[in-house]
């Protein structure tokens, strides 16, 4: 699948050494690097089931998104974009806690 971003903040600091760990700590930007080769790995969503992160489809006011787990409550958000793309939303947590 390809990865597109959907905002400058989020693929700079994919794209620009050290900065995810500036963001996010070490092992967070390792989960989040591993997360997304996965997405790029995969040809349809529905081999994300097979792979470890909890790949699951969002609901209510996140309808049409996805996540993904990535260290305790913090998730990768996306969207599938049809043409086989994932859009890659957010790092959140979306519960709050």
């Amino acid at each position: 699948m390809e990865i597109v971003f959907a905002d400058k903040r989020l693929k700079d600091a994919y794209e620009k050494p050290g900065e995810l760990e500036r963001l996010f700590g070490p092992r967070k930007a390792e989960l989040i690097r591993i997360r997304i080769q996965t997405l790029k790995a995969v040809d349809n969503m529905n081999q994300l089931w097979s792979f470890p992160g909890h790949f699951h489809p969002l609901r209510e006011d996140r309808a049409g998104e996805w996540a993904c787990n990535l260290d305790h409550v913090y998730r990768l958000i996306f969207k599938y974009i049809p043409d086989n793309k994932a859009l890659i939303v957010d790092i959140v947590n979306y519960h709050g806690k």
